[in-house]
């Protein structure tokens, strides 16, 4: 796994620009109709996308960035992902959802609500942080595999997955470590007004999508590490 190819492959396409513009179109337009039915559609096609990113970077297909051909199948393609996503974020919404009600019960005044937020936020952290250093990768890991094999039911094969996480750890830190590049850098670009934030659209698929095809690469093809 290369991190630092994650951020500069798109520029080895020469359809790039066009790529990488319809890409920043749909991010946009799916943010704005996101309570619309019309939002999950625009959601499902990036997934969709981001799956044929993941198995270009397996194959170390030239160039890796897919074409936007046969909207149709990636949609269909990518609704199962957004599902599973849904279902994987649910607690961390669910936690958010007490939080904030919580809060507002708590009382109008902002030393009040304030304090029973920061207990909240002190008490429930290790526990969101923990489920989420473990989950997204899962996740990741899962969204490759079904990528190969259009099998919604393998992100909820959750031994299997833990199995994987577990035996390839040294590849689930350098994605996370490349995760976390690109989070800092996202927030940086988002900085910049109006370009910035058509750059930093960009990025969350091109570079987590990228970054996503190294580890199922890496998980999908590599032997398990035995234990001694």
């Amino acid at each position: 796994m290369t991190i630092s190819r994650a951020f500069t492959y798109i520029f080895e396409d020469p359809d790039w620009v066009s790529k990488i513009v319809i890409l920043v179109i749909l991010v946009f337009f799916g943010l704005f109709t996101s309570p619309l039915l019309i939002g999950f559609a625009v959601f499902a096609l990036l997934f969709g996308y981001q799956g044929a990113l993941m198995r270009n970077v397996r194959q170390n297909a030239t160039p890796i960035l897919p074409p936007w051909a046969d909207w149709g199948r990636l949609i269909s393609d990518g609704f199962p992902v957004l599902i599973a996503y849904l279902i994987y974020m649910l607690p961390n919404l669910l936690i958010g959802a007490f939080t904030g009600l919580t809060t507002a019960a708590a009382g109008n005044t902002s030393i009040v609500s304030g304090g029973v937020s920061l207990a909240i936020a002190c008490c429930l952290f290790p526990l969101v942080l923990g489920y989420n250093l473990v989950a997204l990768p899962m996740f990741t890991i899962a969204q490759g595999r079904y990528a190969e094999t259009r099998r919604f039911a393998v992100f909820f094969e959750l031994g299997a997955l833990w199995d994987v996480f577990r035996t390839h750890f040294d590849a689930v830190a350098t994605w996370w470590t490349g995760l976390v590049i690109a989070l800092v850098a996202l927030t940086v670009i988002n900085l910049i007004p109006c370009f910035g934030w058509v750059i930093g659209a960009a990025l969350v698929y091109s570079v987590t999508g990228a970054l996503g095809g190294m580890l199922h690469a890496a998980t999908f093809d590599k032997p398990k590490r035995k234990n001694t």
